[in-house]
């Protein structure tokens, strides 16, 4: 008897792009009420978020989240009070490293970090949206 490696593998798709764990909170609507969450992971094509009971799958929502501003979404998969969202289209490139960065300093901050420190990440995603014609939300 013999096995072949495709013989195990899952029907699950490979991801697109790394995804950055994060616990930043943001908001939701998909109708006229905007609600809060907390965004676990992002990635350039999508997110994971708490708090998304009222959702459904194949729902399209707008997303409400600091640096990236107002994006649209799909919902892919549910469980519980979590969903992944699918954003339509995909991020650019350099808001994304923008949000990680604002993130990853707000953190830094929370911690108590020094002040200097503390700004580099917001002042960074203004210059890389400035230098790349984007505009920071």
């Amino acid at each position: 008897m013999s096995f072949h490696f495709s013989d195990f593998a899952t029907s699950r798709p490979t991801r697109q792009s790394y995804r950055f764990a994060t616990a930043e909170k943001g908001k939701y609507r998909a109708g006229l009420i905007w609600r809060e969450i907390k965004v676990l992971d992002i990635s350039r094509h999508g997110l994971r978020i708490a708090g998304a009971a009222r959702l459904r799958i194949g729902q399209h929502v707008e997303l409400r989240l600091p640096v990236l501003g107002k994006v649209q979404a799909v919902v892919r998969w549910l469980v519980g009070n979590t969903a992944g969202c699918e954003f339509s289209p995909p991020i650019d490139r350099v808001l994304m490293d923008a949000y990680v960065l604002r993130t990853r300093t707000d953190r830094t901050r929370r911690a108590g970090s020094s002040v200097a420190s503390e700004r580099i990440g917001p002042m960074l995603a203004q210059a890389l949206a400035c230098l790349f014609g984007l505009r920071a939300r």
